[in-house]
């Protein structure tokens, strides 16, 4: 007997999505309002609608620079070293030099105040704000089936949407099957992404200042020593950092999620086409995605409006690129875990794995067209991005391999591995034999 499959959705919002708040700014007209005026302020998207931050103010003072490498501290030796916070708050004091940096991207020009309007953040916020089923740009074909499908993610995780794959589910639609595979690639980025934001989500929670104080009007106080007043700087240059970022990176999640519920009403729309009469339905991974990708949304919105409140309503700070702040992250993760190899620290055996694997999807996120669209350096920013992929994936490979030896050929193996080459090494690779089990054979 065939088991029928669930109705689907419709096509327009029904009462029940007024349980989801959508941000929208693109119907909105002010009465005298020039066209002009109309598209500048079209750029902006605003996390409620009285006092929200704006992230796009000042954008013509920034220049868009390529993916590059920020300072990071070389590995510490084992007396000294202590497990890195995440996120890692910017050091203004470190004046450590660079260990061998990854490919630079592309030399950076002057500033560009049409790419600056268009810039990462404003492609993200700007697809966040359409309406669910509402007017988006339509493109030819879809982006899941196309780009994001260059680089299929290699490790394995546990399914976010639930694909059926029941044999006495019924007739399957190999399109429908096809959607919900790259919709499973867009869950994973965003489900890494966000377990990223959530760690900012937390630090920020835990300052209990409101507003945060702008770092850039701090003031000794009265007889404070110099070491203190550094160390308090230091604090609120922290505590502003990953207010800032975490919103940006909730609302950049937005669009991750809006960008699924498209591609759903997109596929929607098609069967609409191929049966008029309405006659026909869809999987419960369908639904499933829907499901998923609304709670998403919803989430990251109400945190991102949590977190606003920490900062100033008429907040101008410092703004980084979302692009160059989800590489610096799998850098990041990928160095910590090649750190705990080199120096025997993981916590758990699979500590290292999880951390690479994670690595992985930060720059699988990379290279969706969110954050890669309108990019002048895309050619330059997709070579070091696959750079690093195939290097993160080396990385886990051989991971994954010294999990099943023992702990003196494990250290040996790491020690001479040459894709750490950016990780300081303790002892050097010249210093370290490979063991023979894991060596290329000399006979």
């Amino acid at each position: 007997m065939e088991k029928p499959r669930r109705p689907s959705f419709p096509t327009q919002a029904g009462p029940s999505s007024k349980a989801v708040r959508i941000l929208s700014t693109e119907a909105s007209v002010i009465p005298g309002e020039t066209e002009e005026d109309g598209m500048l302020r079209r750029e902006y998207v605003l996390v409620d609608d009285t006092t929200a931050v704006e992230f796009n103010r000042a954008v013509d003072e920034l220049s868009r620079k390529p993916l590059l490498e920020r300072r990071i501290p070389p590995t510490p030796t084992t007396e000294d070293y202590e497990p890195p916070s995440f996120p890692p708050p910017p050091n203004p004091y470190n004046n450590n030099p660079v260990i061998p940096p990854p490919p630079p991207l592309s030399s950076s020009p002057s500033s560009i105040a049409s790419r600056a309007a268009t810039n990462a953040l404003n492609r993200a916020l700007s697809i966040a704000s359409k309406k669910l089923f509402g007017a988006a740009h339509r493109r030819s074909s879809s982006s899941l089936a196309t780009g994001d499908r260059e680089s299929a993610p290699s490790s394995p995780r546990r399914h976010i949407i639930a694909l059926d794959n029941d044999p006495d589910s019924g007739e399957r639609d190999p399109l429908e099957d096809e959607l919900l595979e790259a919709l499973e690639i867009l869950a994973q980025k965003t489900f890494v992404l966000t377990n990223w934001a959530d760690e900012m989500y937390e630090y920020v929670k835990a300052v209990p200042q409101k507003p945060l104080p702008d770092p850039t009007k701090f003031s000794k106080r009265e007889g404070e020593a110099d070491k203190n007043a550094r160390r308090r700087k230091h604090a609120d240059m922290e505590a502003e950092y990953n207010a800032v970022t975490c919103v940006a990176v909730y609302m950049l999640l937005m669009s991750f999620a809006q960008k699924g519920i498209d591609e759903l009403a997109r596929h929607q729309e098609h069967m609409m086409m191929r049966y008029p009469d309405g006659n026909f339905s869809v999987s419960e991974g369908f639904d499933d995605a829907l499901s998923w990708f609304k709670v998403q949304f919803q989430k990251c919105y109400d945190r991102a409006t949590l977190v606003k409140t920490w900062l100033p309503a008429s907040y101008d700070g410092p703004k980084s690129w979302l692009d160059q702040l989800v590489y610096d992250r799998a850098l990041v993760l990928s160095r910590t875990a090649a750190r705990k190899e080199l120096l025997n620290q993981a916590t758990t055996p699979d500590e290292c794995e999880k951390l690479y694997e994670e690595s992985l999807w930060c720059l699988y996120a990379l290279q969706d067209d969110l954050l890669q669209t309108g990019n002048p350096f895309m050619d330059e920013d997709r070579t070091t991005i696959d750079t690093w992929i195939k290097r993160t994936k080396l990385r886990l490979h051989r991971c994954k391999a010294r999990m099943a030896m023992s702990d003196k050929d494990r250290l040996n193996d790491v020690r001479a591995d040459n894709n750490l080459a950016d990780v300081a090494r303790i002892p050097p690779p010249w210093d370290a034999k490979p063991s023979d089990a894991v060596g290329p054979s000399t006979s």
